[in-house]
């Protein structure tokens, strides 16, 4: 990822120093102007951040969509929007025969519905939905019959790929999409009418081919006949409960926001019980903005959309041929059906989805700009700049974000490869890869410091003798320090309150400075963060038993047997659980403990065994 978006920075330096040598010519539009507005504005949300580094990494890399939209905007020619075109064609055409292979040959490893590249079916179904308006805008303006016969072919293979997926969202979102571009393009539907027919009869074709899936309920003509029927409990797939904890997130943080990027940190405090999974997105891209921007986030959202729509309406009565009105409203519904799904789902968190979007707005806009012809200003150096200042003056900002991400990015891997390393004892590489990854980010990934507690906390945990009362105070306060450290950086780490606990229990108490809070305190901080915290759970829970006070030990572990777990530790609190019921005399009770953490323990294994299975079998 950081890669590519590295990538992106240099194509995007480059277009621009070519441009400044005659200067930018950039169109006088609101769209321009709101989305450098909605740009600056997350670009701001890093210093409201909690945790500057991830806001930084999360900028980035949503930067990706402004960024490639501005400088084709400014830059982009027909030819390359062909050469472009094309290409990617090529790729979603080889995506979608893909998807057909999940769907029909791996249905069991993929559960049912396509995602690979991609990690949610979702996603790579709004990806899909991209191309498919490109193709059917290509059926309705193409000259050439044997261009409409492969428009046909390429459209119909795109939603193929969109019915391995099994997303409801993204059809529903797609239909009235399709009959709104039907009826503005009127014209050319009557004139390609035979065309249109034959890919109708393909889509429905492939629609009821979904039959043949693996997984009859993950099928997507299924899928769609249980939401139109209303048969499912839950059509919405958990996203109530999602909404109304961001909503209730909204109320506490909406005026500025908690930061972009941020949103999985703050989420864990809000979240339902009724929530059947936890989640890092909102799944409706404008909450999470209100979120995460504040209220100028959802307020811009949609002042761009109004703007695109008013751009479009005055472009296409200003078009003179049915090709120049099919190319503006392709991509113009391409968008409308993406922008309708994300409502309910998080497609302007993927990078794929990011940079497709980007190029159809820029071809739309490069259209309307064509008919239009709307006022245009010339932005450039003064002549007397030497080049290699002005290219320099261009390529700092970026170079400067490139630098900052990357090395973010790196901290991540090592931070990531010094756990397994600790996993496996190797202690090191362990020590080696943590230094390694507090440099590359600065002194600011906080996971790294949380990885590097974990040492002196085992030797803390040594109860032979070996060390030295003085020896184990500088092991302490060492501990504390890389703590308060995290905490530094992100406040809002359960874990690292959980440590702060956890260590005092290990040491005697003159070893614990009068500054710091109680175990007691700080079990409650790591909860009230993070209700799901089940460490802290059952060591608060363990103090009062000690204190006598049994009925509120049953309670808070009740509290947090009622939420829903993926980690093993949840076996752990189902233990607690059964325990105090029997200290209590609670038979009954007990053994439904013991019996939910049965079923958990036979959830558990079902998903290491699928884990551990790979693409073409076990592993």
């Amino acid at each position: 990822m950081g890669a590519a978006i590295a990538l992106i920075s240099l194509w995007a330096v480059l277009s621009l120093s070519c441009a400044s040598v005659k200067g930018i010519v950039v169109p006088q539009s609101w769209v321009l102007r709101i989305m450098g507005a909605f740009w600056l504005l997350a670009f701001l949300s890093i210093l409201r951040s909690d945790v500057i580094n991830i806001s930084f990494m999360a900028f980035c890399f949503f930067s990706v969509m402004p960024l490639s939209f501005l400088v084709f905007a400014t830059t982009g020619k027909s030819e390359h929007y062909k050469l472009i075109a094309s290409l990617m064609g090529i790729v979603f055409a080889g995506m979608a025969v893909w998807a057909l292979v999940q769907f029909f040959v791996l249905n069991e490893y993929f559960d049912g519905r396509a995602r690979h590249p991609l990690m949610n079916p979702n996603s790579l179904a709004a990806l899909f939905s991209l191309p498919f308006f490109c193709g059917l805008g290509l059926v309705l303006g193409a000259q050439k019959d044997c261009h409409k016969i492969g428009a046909v072919i390429f459209t119909a293979l795109i939603f193929a790929g969109i019915m391995a997926t099994g997303s409801r969202g993204a059809l529903f979102a797609m239909l009235p999409m399709v009959i709104m571009l039907m009826i503005f393009a009127r014209e050319a539907v009557i004139k390609q009418w035979k065309f249109l027919l034959i890919l109708l009869v393909l889509c429905a074709g492939v629609f009821l081919l979904s039959e043949f899936g693996g997984r009859e309920h993950e099928n997507l003509i299924n899928r769609v006949a249980d939401t139109i029927s209303l048969k499912e409990k839950d059509i919405t797939n958990n996203r109530v409960a999602l909404w109304l904890a961001t909503i209730d997130m909204i109320k506490v943080h909406g005026l500025l926001g908690t930061g972009i990027g941020t949103y999985f940190l703050y989420f864990p405090e809000f979240r339902l019980p009724t929530d059947a999974s936890g989640a890092y997105f909102a799944h409706s891209d404008p909450l999470q903005f209100w979120a995460e921007l504040g209220f100028l986030g959802p307020i811009l959202f949609y002042a761009f959309i109004f703007a695109v729509i008013g751009r479009t309406v005055i472009a296409v009565k200003s078009c003179h041929t049915l090709h120049q009105k099919i190319l503006i409203l392709s991509p113009f519904f391409a968008l409308g059906a993406c922008v309708l799904h994300t409502h309910v789902t998080f497609n302007f968190s993927n990078f794929s989805i990011l940079l497709t979007v980007a190029f159809l707005l820029s071809v739309w806009f490069w259209a309307t700009q064509e008919v239009s012809k709307t006022k245009t200003k010339t932005v450039s150096f003064p002549n007397t700049l030497h080049p290699a200042v002005r290219n320099t003056a261009l390529s700092l900002p970026f170079l400067f974000i490139v630098i900052f991400f990357t090395g973010y990015i790196l901290s991540e891997h090592y931070t990531n490869k010094a756990r397994e390393n600790l996993i496996a004892g190797q202690l090191e590489d362990f020590s080696h890869e943590v230094m390694l990854a507090n440099k590359l980010s600065f002194d600011s990934n906080y996971r790294s410091y949380l990885l590097a507690v974990t040492v002196p906390m085992s030797l803390l945990e040594d109860k032979s003798g070996k060390l030295s009362p003085e020896a184990r105070k500088e092991i302490f306060d060492q501990a504390v320090g890389y703590l308060q450290h995290v905490l530094s950086i992100n406040p809002r780490s359960a874990s690292a309150f959980y440590y702060l606990a956890k260590i005092q229990q290990l040491v005697v108490n003159d070893f614990v400075d009068q500054n710091l809070k109680t175990s007691q305190e700080y079990y409650r901080e790591a909860l009230k963060l993070d209700p799901l915290h089940i460490g802290s759970r059952i060591e608060l829970s363990k103090m009062y038993e000690q204190q006598g006070e049994l009925n509120r030990a049953i309670d808070l572990i009740e509290q947090g047997a009622k939420y829903r777990y993926s980690t093993a530790k949840a076996l752990d609190l189902y233990v607690r659980q059964a325990e105090l019921y029997l200290k209590k005399g609670d038979m009954q009770s007990a053994q439904k403990a013991i019996q939910k953490r049965a079923n958990f323990q036979n959830y558990l294994e079902k998903s290491i065994t699928k884990q551990n299975s790979g693409i073409w079998g076990q592993n």
